[in-house]
């Protein structure tokens, strides 16, 4: 008996110290579900601080999908999907930023030396997104009132769509079948909070 209470007890001890220290840096655990994204969408309305975003850390996207609130129990998705420079970056750092982009990325992002525009997404592929998330993307006008700052707008293309309420999983499905090419049951991602 006293032998089986021992190997109950070195068994249960390790979980405990692993799950501890999850709780103590949860920046080391990877392999974030579906109901743990769901999760923090609905942790997300609760959040008073128009700042306190997560994002999906998944490396084979040139940019991390980011969930913002807006202090009065809105989510929001937002993805940049194009970078204009204001003036055309030397070519070896363009290549270098570009190969860091391609490493691992579902994606090829592109540059456009014509119009000095970086695109991480395919237009192919934003234009599936935009349609995926039709229902619920925010207009330029919507955009420029809850993005104020004119100057990051016209040097930045983003899709933003507002997340709705009671109906997340909705969304959600969306974006994991229209755009991140997974399912709920094979979603792999970290949820990584600011």
């Amino acid at each position: 008996m006293k032998r089986l209470l021992l190997i109950a007890v070195l068994f249960v001890l390790p979980l405990h110290s692993a799950r501890h220290q999850v709780d103590a840096n949860p920046f080391q655990t990877v392999g974030h579900t579906f109901e743990d994204l769901l999760d923090a969408v609905r942790t997300l309305r609760k959040k008073t601080n128009p700042a306190a975003y997560f994002w999906l850390d998944m490396p084979q996207y040139p940019e991390n999908p980011v969930f913002e609130p807006d202090g009065a129990g809105e989510a929001f998705f937002v993805l940049k999907v194009a970078r204009t420079v204001p003036k055309a970056p030397p070519p070896k750092e363009l290549e270098e930023e570009l190969s860091r982009l391609r490493l691992s990325a579902r994606y090829a992002p592109t540059y456009d030396t014509q119009r000095r525009r970086l695109a991480y997404y395919p237009p192919e592929a934003v234009a599936k997104l935009r349609r995926s998330l039709a229902p619920w993307l925010l207009t330029p006008e919507q955009l420029a009132k809850h993005w104020s700052a004119d100057a990051m707008l016209s040097e930045l293309e983003f899709v933003v769509a507002r997340i709705p309420r009671e109906h997340e999983t909705d969304f959600l499905d969306a974006l994991l079948t229209g755009f991140l090419h997974t399912n709920r049951k094979e979603l792999k991602c970290t949820v990584a909070w600011n």
